[in-house]
């Protein structure tokens, strides 16, 4: 690949009297000659890649780089370049064409890719972005190489949705941290959830929802032997329609902590509508434990043992419309 291949593929960008200003400056604070080419070079590589993201419509956070301390140009090789939530760009300049570019062994971690950029800095007074790798493993890296700009695009933004989703998965799992219902609490600090929307079964239940009439799908465990600790709260679902009483109950047992969950009718003469899903969902979404109501369900019940400290999550699906209740024991 010669100078007239990449004249021909590649990104021509103006450099400015602004990013020479900048470049000289930095140069002139190092003390030798070839140091002083260093950063100049440096610098004039991080702007013109800079500047092309931006046109591109991409912020970047330029003066955040190491390639923007005094301390780091003179202590390393370095022209980074910060795209903020998404990482550190090295932009390598070449002031030739080369068949390959020095990538020096300090930048090969914490980077998110690396830009070739060669510099015309008399003729042409522009920075031609030769292409970009997303990794490299040798310090010199054949120009053979390089992808397109529009790969370095692509990796971009894959990297952008990466970042947004681990943002918003993160935040929705502090969501439920907040919102998490500490069970074992309940055995010894009844009172403080009565606030959260947690009430005494018998505020919620008449004496005949109460009696043990209704025909419960049962878990193989026979929890009647243990005495739990229960709170109950009513649950209306969007469309108004067959609201149902939702009671999580929690015993200490010798060496777990067994917790049963109950879904009834509302009313005391009527059923469950079929086809209700009543799911418990470990702490990364997966389903353990499921029941479905049939026809002539009054309620549904699920009983499963656990560790203090474990997190777990009852879903509670009809027609498509979910309600979620976030537990930890």
């Amino acid at each position: 690949m010669n100078a007239q291949y990449f004249e021909e593929i590649a990104l021509p960008m103006p450099l400015t009297q602004s990013a020479f200003a900048i470049a000289d400056r930095f140069a002139a604070a190092q003390p030798s000659g070839s140091k002083r080419d260093q950063v100049r070079h440096n610098t004039l590589a991080v702007q013109v890649v800079a500047d092309y993201l931006h046109l591109m419509g991409i912020a970047t956070a330029v003066s955040d780089g190491d390639s923007w301390n005094a301390v780091t140009q003179l202590c390393s090789n370095v022209a980074d370049l910060v795209i903020p939530g998404v990482g550190r760009l090295e932009c390598r300049p070449v002031t030739d064409f080369p068949a390959d570019c020095y990538i020096p062994a300090d930048v090969w971690h914490d980077r998110i890719g690396y830009v070739v950029v060669h510099l015309d800095l008399d003729v042409k007074q522009e920075g031609l972005i030769l292409g970009f790798v997303p990794a490299v493993t040798q310090e010199n890296l054949p120009l053979s190489q390089l992808g397109t700009i529009d790969d370095l695009l692509s990796h971009l933004f894959a990297l952008r949705t990466q970042s947004v989703t681990e943002t918003q998965t993160s935040s929705t799992m502090a969501q439920a941290s907040l919102e998490r219902t500490k069970l074992t609490q309940w055995l010894d600090q009844l009172d403080q959830w009565v606030d959260r929307g947690w009430q005494a079964i018998e505020q919620l239940l008449s004496p005949a929802q109460l009696a043990p009439a209704y025909a419960v799908r049962h878990d193989p465990q026979d929890p009647d032997t243990v005495e739990f600790v229960t709170q109950a709260k009513r649950l209306d679902w969007q469309r108004g329609d067959i609201p149902v009483i939702f009671i999580a109950g929690v015993a200490e047992l010798p060496e777990a902590v067994r917790i049963r969950i109950q879904v009834f009718a509302i009313e005391p003469t009527s059923n469950l509508p079929q086809d209700l899903r009543l799911q418990v969902l470990d702490e990364m979404g997966h389903v353990f434990l499921e029941t479905v109501s049939g026809h002539h369900d009054r309620g549904l019940q699920l009983v499963f043992e656990g560790e203090r400290g474990e997190v777990f999550a009852v879903q509670l699906g009809y027609q498509g419309e979910m309600i979620v209740e976030h537990f930890e024991i």
